[in-house]
């Protein structure tokens, strides 16, 4: 399947994953402290990739950003 680049507007960073321990060790807490859940946000590998479940952050290249998504998004 060939690779497509799409670029997107994202809100504001509100934390990042360091690692695939980080993220299974912390999501909870992270989703909880800033009051998002997954349909508020999108996460971004450092190369550009979303993240959007647990096979994604297995193989995603760290760290994983999570941006809040914009209004109306």
């Amino acid at each position: 399947m060939p690779q497509i680049t799409v670029t997107m507007t994202v809100g504001e960073e509100l934390f990042e994953f360091s690692s695939f321990d980080n993220w299974l060790l912390t999501v909870r807490d992270k989703f909880v402290a800033h009051r998002v859940n997954r349909d508020r946000v999108v996460c971004v590998d450092a190369s550009g990739r979303i993240c959007a479940n647990a096979q994604d952050f297995s193989i995603a290249d760290y760290p994983v950003k999570v941006y809040r998504k914009p209004i109306g998004a």
